[in-house]
C-alpha cells in the first residue's frame, strides 16, 4: 500500500514554544527559530506494512537539539507503536492501525537543546486513520422466534430484524440493506417480504395451520462498502398458531335415546363431533347448545377428552303428559371461527382473500327422547291441608278429607292409611282418607307444638309393585279454659321471723283463659293470714305476729281471668328458726345450722324423745287417768304423734308458765318437763290411753 504523504490537512492548533534561557550558566543570550506548523499525516487501518512504516521527516532547528514525541501511540495505549528515528528524523509506526480503535492519533512533538535539556519548541502531530470496509453487519439475534396466528390478516408484521456495522457511521462501508434469503417451506397460499431498511418481515396471502405448522426464513444484511461488500445472515421461525378455521362435523346427525318417567340425573344420549383443529386448543373443543327444552328438562355438557355432548335429564317427565320429547342441538366451538381463501395474486400489491364467504355454520344434531310408563305412586292434591278446631271437641268428629289420585289410573282404588299419629288422636277411613277424631284433642299435650298437631297420611295404589304417597293434615288447635289455676307448690315453709312467702300458679291455658288471677283465702284466718295482692299473676301470703310456730292447712280459692277456679289446699309450716329453742321444721327447708354449742341441742331432744316413750309404756301398763294440775280436766281422743295438731292454738295460764292446750290431744309444757307426782295422780281418773 503506498504511503500517503500529508498536504491535506494542515494542523490547526500551535503549541507554544518555550525559550527559556539561564543567565548563571551563559553570558551569552542565545535566540533560537521557532516552528509552528507541521502537517498532519494520514494512513488506511490495517496498512499492509511492510513496518515500521515512516509517513515523513521532522527538521530540527539546529544539530544540537533533541527530538522527542509523547501521547496515543507512543508512550500512552498503544506504546511504543509510533517512534521519531533519530538519523533521519522521520515519524514511523511499528505495525497497522485500527479504525474501530483509534481513529485519531494526537502526537506531542518537542525539541529540546541537548546541552541545557531545556525544551525550545512544543508542537502537534496529528495521525488520522483511514477507514476501511472490514466489518460485516451484525444481527441482534442469530434465531428470532416468533408466534404468528393461523387468522393474522395480510399486510400485519410478523417480525422486525435488527443489525449494525462498526464501520465508519454514514459511509458506504456501514450502510446494509436486508433481504429474504430463502424460506423453507414454500407456502402455497401465503408469501413473505421484508422491508430492505427496516427490517419489517410482513406476509400477504393466507396462512394455513393444517397444512404448515412452521416456516424458516433466512435473512442476509449486506453492506454497500466501495471495494468490497460485506454481509452477514439470521434465521427467522415463524411458528403459526392453530385458530379455529375447521367446524366440528358428524357422520350421525340424528340421536335416539330412552327415559323412564320421573327418572332424574340420567344420561339419555351422547353427540359425537370431529375437528380437524389443533385437539384440547379452544378451536378444537365444542359447545353445545339445546333447542326446544320447553320445561328446562334436560341440560348438555361437553367430554373435555372425547369432546362428546352429553345429554342428561335433570327435571323428570310425565309419561301421561308427553311420551316422546324432539330436541335439536347445534354445536360451535369456544374460539370464534374465521376464513380466508386466496383469489387472485399480484407480486406488487396486497393479494385478494375472502374472509367471509366461507364463514362457518354450526353442526346442528336431531334428537328423540321416547318417555317410558312406570307406576307412579299416588298424588294427594293438595298434598298438605290445614284444619282449624277447638280442643276437646268430642270423639268421632269429622276434622278432614284427604284425597290422592293414581296418575296412571284415574279410576283405581287406592287405599288410605294412617302414617304418623303420635298422640293417637285420629282415625282414617280407609277407602275415603275421611279423618275423623278418636279421643279427645288436647292442646296443652306434650304432642303439640305451637299450637299446632301434625298427622301423616299413607295412599296406597294396587300395582305388582304397590307405591305409597303421603298426605298431611296440619291441625290448628283453639284453646278452650279446660284447665283450672294450680299451685306450682302446695306445702311452703317460713321462719317466724318471716314476714310473707311468695305463691305461684300455673295455669296451661292460653293468656285470655289464664292470669292474671284472683287470690282468696276459705276462712276464718282474720288476724292470722292475709293475701297481697289479691290479683294477679302470684300473690304473698302475709303471716301476722299471732302466728305460732306448726304446720298450718289453708284453703286458697283462685280464679282465672274467665273466672274458672279450684279450692286447694295450702299447707304452711311455721318453723322457730332461732338457735336457743331450735323448733324443726317438718320439711327440713327451713332448718337452722348447727354451730359449736348446738351440738346439745339433739342430745336434749333425744332425751325427751326416751322420756316420752317410757311416759306412754307407763301409761299402757296402768291404763290410768292423769289430771293437769290447775286446769281444767278434760277427755283426750286416741292420737299417735309426738308433735302437736293442726288446729293448735296459744293460751296462758294461771301460774304464768306457757302451755299449749290441745282439744284432741295430750297437753305438754313448752319447757320440755313432766307433770308433778301430784298431777299424775289427778290425771289417772280423767285420761285414757289404752288406745295408744
Amino acid at each position: 500500500m503506498e504511503f500517503v504523504f500529508g498536504t491535506t490537512v494542515k494542523l490547526a492548533f500551535l503549541l507554544q514554544v518555550v525559550g527559556l534561557l539561564d543567565m548563571g550558566l551563559s553570558r551569552n543570550l542565545i535566540r533560537q527559530k521557532r516552528t509552528w506548523i507541521i502537517d498532519s499525516f494520514s494512513i488506511d487501518e490495517e496498512h499492509p506494512g511492510p513496518f515500521p512504516f515512516c509517513f515523513g521527516q521532522i527538521h530540527a532547528n539546529n544539530e544540537n537539539r533533541d527530538l522527542t514525541l509523547s501521547g496515543p501511540g507512543v508512550t500512552e495505549h498503544p506504546v511504543d507503536l509510533v517512534f521519531i528515528d533519530d538519523e533521519s528524523q522521520n515519524i514511523c509506526i511499528n505495525g497497522p492501525l485500527d479504525y474501530e480503535q483509534f481513529k485519531i492519533l494526537n502526537i506531542k512533538y518537542e525539541e529540546k537543546i541537548q546541552t541545557l535539556g531545556i525544551a525550545t519548541t512544543r508542537l502537534g502531530v496529528e495521525i488520522k486513520v483511514l477507514d476501511i470496509n472490514d466489518n460485516t453487519p451484525v444481527f441482534s439475534e442469530e434465531i428470532y422466534n416468533v408466534m404468528l396466528k393461523e387468522s393474522t390478516q395480510q399486510g400485519s408484521v410478523v417480525a422486525t430484524v435488527h443489525a449494525s456495522d462498526a464501520d465508519e457511521p454514514g459511509t458506504n462501508n456501514s450502510t446494509f440493506k436486508f433481504r429474504i434469503v430463502d424460506i423453507l417451506p414454500v407456502p402455497a397460499n401465503a408469501h413473505f417480504d421484508i422491508n430492505t431498511d427496516s427490517g419489517n418481515i410482513t406476509f400477504k396471502g393466507c396462512l394455513d395451520y393444517e397444512k404448515e405448522k412452521k416456516y424458516t426464513i433466512l435473512v442476509e444484511a449486506k453492506d454497500q462498502g466501495e471495494k468490497k461488500q460485506l454481509s452477514s445472515t439470521s434465521t427467522v421461525i415463524v411458528n403459526v398458531l392453530d385458530q379455529n378455521n375447521h367446524h366440528p362435523a358428524t357422520s350421525r346427525p340424528f340421536v335416539h335415546g330412552r327415559v323412564n318417567e320421573n327418572e332424574r340425573n340420567i344420561q339419555v344420549g351422547r353427540l359425537q363431533v370431529t375437528d380437524k383443529d389443533t385437539k384440547g386448543s379452544a378451536a378444537w373443543k365444542a359447545k353445545y347448545t339445546l333447542h326446544g327444552d320447553q320445561g328446562g328438562h334436560f341440560k348438555i355438557t361437553t367430554n373435555p377428552e372425547t369432546n362428546e355432548g352429553v345429554l342428561t335429564i335433570i327435571k323428570p317427565l310425565d309419561y301421561e303428559k308427553v311420551s316422546m320429547k324432539n330436541l335439536s342441538v347445534s354445536v360451535e366451538n369456544e374460539e370464534p371461527p374465521f376464513c380466508c381463501e386466496v383469489k387472485v395474486r399480484s407480486d406488487t400489491q396486497p393479494w385478494k382473500v375472502d374472509r367471509e364467504k366461507c364463514l362457518l355454520v354450526a353442526a346442528q344434531f336431531a334428537v328423540t327422547i321416547e318417555v317410558e310408563n312406570v307406576n307412579e305412586p299416588p298424588i294427594f292434591k293438595p298434598e298438605v291441608k290445614h284444619v282449624r278446631m277447638e280442643e276437646s271437641i268430642a270423639v268421632g268428629s269429622y276434622l278432614e278429607q284427604l284425597t290422592a289420585h293414581d296418575p296412571d289410573d284415574d279410576n283405581a282404588m287406592l287405599k288410605y292409611f294412617k302414617g304418623e299419629d303420635p298422640a293417637g288422636w285420629v282415625s282414617v277411613d280407609p277407602k275415603t282418607g275421611e279423618i275423623t277424631t278418636a279421643k279427645n284433642l288436647d292442646r296443652e299435650s306434650p304432642y303439640v307444638k305451637n299450637n299446632v298437631y301434625t298427622v301423616i297420611i299413607y295412599s296406597v295404589d294396587n300395582g305388582k309393585k304397590p307405591l305409597t304417597g303421603t298426605g298431611t293434615l296440619i291441625i290448628h288447635l283453639t284453646d278452650i279454659n279446660d284447665n283450672i289455676p294450680i299451685l306450682e307448690q302446695s306445702q311452703l315453709d317460713m321462719c317466724l321471723s318471716d314476714e310473707l312467702v311468695k305463691i305461684s300458679v300455673r295455669d296451661p291455658d292460653q293468656r285470655h283463659n289464664s292470669g292474671p288471677f284472683t287470690f282468696e283465702i276459705l276462712g276464718d284466718v282474720q288476724r292470722q293470714w292475709r293475701l297481697e295482692p289479691k290479683y294477679g299473676n302470684t300473690s304473698n301470703l302475709i303471716k301476722e305476729s299471732v302466728v305460732y310456730a306448726g304446720r298450718h292447712s289453708l284453703m286458697l280459692k283462685i280464679s282465672d281471668k274467665q273466672g274458672l277456679h279450684s279450692e286447694q289446699n295450702l299447707h304452711v309450716t311455721v318453723c322457730d328458726c332461732t338457735g336457743s329453742t331450735f323448733a324443726m321444721c317438718e320439711t327440713g327447708q327451713s332448718r337452722p345450722k348447727l354451730a359449736g354449742g348446738g351440738v346439745a341441742v339433739p342430745v336434749i331432744a333425744l332425751l325427751l324423745l326416751l322420756c316420752i316413750l317410757l311416759m306412754m309404756i307407763d301409761c299402757e301398763e296402768r291404763r290410768e287417768f292423769i289430771p293437769v294440775a290447775g286446769t281444767t280436766v278434760g277427755h283426750l281422743q286416741k292420737y299417735c304423734t309426738e308433735g302437736p295438731g293442726e288446729d293448735i292454738k296459744p293460751v296462758q295460764k294461771n301460774d304464768g308458765v306457757n302451755t299449749t292446750q290441745l282439744s284432741s290431744q295430750v297437753q305438754i309444757t313448752t319447757q320440755g318437763t313432766l307433770p308433778s307426782p301430784t298431777a299424775q295422780q289427778h290425771y289417772r281418773s280423767e285420761l285414757d290411753l289404752s288406745t295408744c
